[in-house]
């Protein structure tokens, strides 16, 4: 069974994208209040911020708008967002559709992924798709 992120996190990713090799550096940050003063450090020099919610905890997804303007004020519109709807793996208990989080993200104007981190359905997907877009430049 996957633990929450306590504290910091981080992860190192190779993606190939055509006959380009691209390192990722994942710094999984966790959203408890006490550690939000870390994250403009890690945002600094970041290309892409992946915000993640919980779909069994519509809460998590409420808290995109205050992450969002949080990301918007640390690091401006130098940075893609890419929203992540997690554990899909566990649809059952799902309280957020994916009907709603499209809804509510046509708007923000960020890519979504709706991955499991505990079965890794999407992850390639999730990494490769925005590894992409970031070399076009877009």
């Amino acid at each position: 069974m996957n633990k929450p992120t306590v504290g910091i996190d981080f992860v190192s990713k190779n993606v190939q994208i055509k006959e380009k090799s691209v390192r990722l550096q994942l710094w999984d940050t966790a959203g408890q209040e006490r550690f939000r003063s870390l994250i403009p450090g890690y945002l600094r020099d970041s290309h892409a911020v992946f915000l993640v919610f919980d779909v069994t905890n519509a809460d998590s997804f409420q808290n995109l708008n205050m992450w969002l303007d949080y990301v918007k004020e640390n690091r401006g519109e130098d940075v893609s967002v890419v929203i992540v709807g997690n554990k899909i793996d566990q649809s059952e208990e799902r309280t957020v559709s994916l009907a709603d989080a499209k809804e509510k993200l046509k708007y923000v104007g960020s890519n979504y992924f709706e991955v499991s981190a505990k079965t890794g359905e999407n992850l390639d997907t999730l990494f490769t798709e925005t590894c992409a877009e970031l070399l076009k430049g877009g």
